[in-house]
């Protein structure tokens, strides 16, 4: 188990700072109903764009995001 200040406890708040903008936009748990492998895709897309330049929005935090569904998707039974 990680020590506490080695844990990036800022990660934890960025998910959910991209969730919450982006309720507006999506259901409750809508997330969950897509595939893995989307999800893996648009956080390499998301990543591309922020090795490009692209700064109209925080896209390691939203790469961030979808990885972490992927993670909470692969633990599902």
């Amino acid at each position: 188990m990680p020590q506490r200040e080695n844990f990036p406890w800022e990660a934890i708040s960025t998910i959910a700072k991209v969730l919450e903008e982006n309720s507006d936009k999506y259901g409750p748990g809508d997330w969950r109903r897509i595939d893995i492998r989307e999800h893996i895709a648009h956080a390499i897309e998301h990543v591309w764009q922020h090795q490009l330049g692209d700064r109209t929005e925080n896209h390691l935090d939203h790469a961030l995001c979808r990885l972490a569904m992927v993670v909470a998707l692969r633990e599902r039974p």
